[in-house]
């Protein structure tokens, strides 16, 4: 993992890297091609967005906050393994249990400075973020299919099996998701 920080930097582990090195590098996306060596990333609302790269034996994980999607984390992780080699249609994506849009209020200072696609209007009114939408149209930009990507069904902030920060502040835990690349298929 590394010391995530809200940005859209890129790290690549490699070959002689220690894993644990990378703890105080700051930055909110790993990707790693040595088989066996799980990545991962801690997130108590932001979405984990894990991407495997099978055609080129790589993997990625993603830390995607409000701030990151906005900024396009995701698609300069596509962008990276593509320049790997990767192709985009082999690539898969999995997005963990993260704050859906009707949990994650942002005010209306905020909605207003969204890009459209991320504005969300909760039943009630009340003004919020749609973070999947931001992924989705991120992804989508980038070339991945709707079929290429699975989308765990779970809102932290509703959630009593989950960590949430926005619903239990600073004593909130944090999930850890990761994944390795183990080799040849």
């Amino acid at each position: 993992t590394l010391r995530q920080v809200h940005s859209t930097r890129v790290v690549t582990l490699t070959a002689g890297q220690h894993p644990a090195d990378l703890a105080d590098v700051p930055a909110d996306a790993l990707i790693s091609a040595i088989p066996g060596v799980a990545v991962g990333v801690v997130t108590a609302d932001c979405a984990p967005v894990l991407i495997a790269a099978p055609d080129i034996g790589c993997v990625a994980a993603v830390h995607a906050g409000r701030a990151g999607a906005l900024d396009g984390i995701v698609g300069k992780v596509i962008v990276a393994l593509k320049g790997r080699g990767a192709a985009t249609a082999t690539l898969r994506v999995g997005v963990g249990a993260r704050i859906m849009a009707p949990a994650y209020e942002v005010g209306e200072a905020l909605f207003a400075t969204l890009p459209a696609v991320a504005r969300h209007r909760a039943d009630d009114g009340r003004a919020c973020c749609d973070l999947d939408a931001l992924i989705g149209a991120d992804l989508c930009a980038h070339g991945v299919r709707r079929e290429q990507v699975a989308w765990l069904p779970i809102d932290t902030a509703t959630s009593n099996r989950h960590h949430s920060y926005r619903r239990d502040g600073q004593a909130a835990g944090r999930q850890l998701s990761v994944i390795a690349w183990m080799g040849e298929a």
